[in-house]
């Protein structure tokens, strides 16, 4: 049992795609049929601006030539062929959206395994929790390979809107969006050192319930239950945020992560923000979006910790504290 609690497990791989087709701010709110400028607002070009100054979004992506699994196929190839895994490596198999029964849809997931030919026995299911599915697919994978009956997990991680009307919920926008990311034994880029996963254990809420309702002090409070699960996961590991390098956010907006910064007591640019201005939201893919980022930058070195944090709509919030192995 010993040697089983010594499994060092964490991530080696992480990518994403992002549709060619890129709507600016004012040219998504013009596409909209149901929108009405707001009160206090005269013309589309002074809405934007405001919009702008207010959430730091720029405009969002558009899928409008691949299906999701050409999507999927063109990832999970250059994972292969990039990483030199291969596909009778994978143990785990697991798909970030649920699908839904008696639609005639894809299964992602198994279409991905017979496409590249995945061992029998691999175990594949599906994690639905908007926003917050790939840090619980994280949790999920880590757990089954800490058992030692299991080498690696592949999380496939999709944000797709085929209405555009729905890709405005007030408080962001949200684009489509692919994600990867291979966990395994002895990682090679990122150690998982602790997660911390809380939930209310109320009733399932949406965004619009807030931003229909105008009840913006109930979003503060998510906001605040997210920063103490942030702080919760450090102090049981005897650290403060002066240990932390750079937080992994969801890309929602510049204002939320201000609010915090301000919980926190740290200043705001120790999250990483960059991926808010274009693109904006794109569900779970945006902790595989940062993490690939991230790392892929440089901004934190061998030995350094981060904290990759997401609140999932359900409700839970998540928090994973991670070591970078690689400089």
């Amino acid at each position: 049992m010993s040697a089983l609690k010594n499994i060092r497990v964490g991530i080696s791989y992480s990518d994403y795609y992002l549709p060619k087709k890129y709507l600016t701010v004012n040219e998504f709110f013009n596409s909209l049929k149901n929108f009405s400028l707001p009160e206090g607002y005269s013309d589309m070009e002074s809405f934007c601006e405001s919009f702008y100054k207010q959430k730091k979004i720029t405009g969002v992506y558009v899928e409008e030539e691949k299906q999701e699994v050409e999507m999927f196929e063109g990832l999970v190839e250059k994972f292969f062929n990039d990483s030199g895994v291969r596909p009778q490596d994978i143990d785990v198999l697991i798909y970030t959206k649920g699908v839904p029964i008696h639609v005639c849809s894809v299964n992602v997931p198994y279409y991905v395994h017979k496409k590249f030919d995945l061992k029998r026995d691999v175990i594949t299911f599906n994690v639905d929790q908007t926003c917050g599915a790939s840090l619980t697919s994280i949790h999920v994978a880590e757990s089954l390979i800490r058992t030692g009956k299991y080498r690696s997990a592949l999380i496939l991680s999709s944000s797709l809107i085929k209405d555009l009307e729905r890709r405005n919920v007030q408080v962001t926008l949200i684009s489509d969006a692919a994600g990867v990311l291979y966990m395994e034994r002895e990682p090679r880029k990122l150690l998982i050192r602790d997660y911390l996963s809380r939930t209310t254990g109320s009733y399932s809420f949406t965004i619009e319930n807030f931003t229909k309702r105008g009840n913006y002090r109930e979003l503060v409070n998510y906001i605040a239950d997210g920063a103490e699960t942030m702080k919760e996961l450090l102090r049981r590991n005897n650290l403060d945020f002066e240990a932390i390098k750079v937080i992994c956010p969801q890309n929602t907006t510049y204002g939320g992560y201000e609010i915090y910064a301000s919980l926190l007591g740290i200043d705001i640019r120790k999250v990483y923000l960059e991926n808010i201005s274009r693109g904006a939201h794109t569900g779970d893919v945006d902790t595989i979006r940062n993490l690939t980022d991230i790392t892929g930058q440089k901004l934190v070195s061998k030995g350094e910790l981060m904290i990759a944090y997401g609140l999932g709509w359900g409700t839970s919030w998540n928090a994973a504290l991670l070591e970078m192995l690689q400089d």
